[in-house]
């Protein structure tokens, strides 16, 4: 079975495009849908080791083998660049 390629906009409304900051994330399932907590953790202060969910994403099991592919090829171009960066530093300094 060949998949379909569909053409898509998507837009971010204004409230969304500086996105949150997590450093943290919990994933639970049920039969039917898998959730993601992302959270922001505080390691200092009066507040260290509490975390705020500052988003909560639920989604098909189909939608997270995609999502887990998609992290797959993202991160290793994002290894490569990280690569070819600490290279291009390299030959500078020689």
């Amino acid at each position: 079975m060949t998949e379909e390629h569909i053409d898509f906009n998507v837009q971010v409304p204004p409230e969304c495009q500086a996105g949150v900051w997590a450093n943290f994330a919990a994933v639970s399932h049920s039969p039917y849908e898998f959730t993601l907590d992302f959270v922001r953790l505080s390691f200092g202060g009066p507040t260290q080791g509490q975390g705020v969910v500052v988003s909560r994403v639920n989604m098909s099991p189909l939608f997270v083998d995609q999502l887990i592919e998609a992290l797959k090829e993202n991160q290793a171009r994002w290894l490569e660049q990280q690569v070819e960066q600490v290279d291009k530093d390299s030959n500078e300094e020689e």
